[in-house]
């Protein structure tokens, strides 16, 4: 398991509530192909979600109060060398 983790450097720097914004997060896939969930722990002045509910079974999470975030990673590209 690995953490990644993004705090405002202060109140002034904090992302007022009636915004949004993207967090950019580079690594490796998993060499084999599925399902890949990040659970994400959003916390603010007024409380916290839990973004972690993974579905028992298939990739829907319809139904989930608080899904994680799912990356379906493909199968690996196949590379042809050229003639």
């Amino acid at each position: 398991m690995t953490l990644v983790s993004w705090q405002a450097a202060g109140k002034d720097a904090a992302l007022p509530d009636a915004f949004s914004d993207e967090f950019v997060l580079r690594g490796k896939t998993p060499e084999a192909a599925g399902p890949l969930w990040f659970k994400v722990l959003q916390t603010c002045e007024n409380g916290r979600n839990d973004w972690s509910d993974i579905p028992a079974s298939g990739l829907s999470t319809h139904g989930l109060k608080f899904p994680a975030v799912l990356l379906q990673v493909g199968p690996a590209a196949t590379v042809h060398p050229h003639h």
